[in-house]
């Protein structure tokens, strides 16, 4: 249980260093006002809390795919 906390708190700092480096890449390429940054980063935290395509799946996921990866026993 320890390995899955572990995973993922490391999932969030990920996550969060690298919301920060879209959300100022998107305010700069596209001019989004202030309003339009917390909304995308809304946006991405229900993403992340939900699991969509990584966050709070992310460490089941990645434990399963281990198991494909070459080299791995079962």
């Amino acid at each position: 249980m320890g390995d899955a906390k572990n995973q993922r708190q490391e999932n969030e700092r990920f996550f969060e260093e690298v919301k920060r480096k879209y959300l100022a890449d998107m305010k700069t390429r596209f001019g989004f006002t202030d309003l339009q940054a917390t909304q995308a980063e809304s946006l991405a935290n229900w993403a992340f809390d939900s699991g969509f395509g990584s966050g709070v799946s992310y460490a089941r996921y990645d434990e399963a795919m281990s198991l494909l990866r070459p080299g791995r026993r079962a």
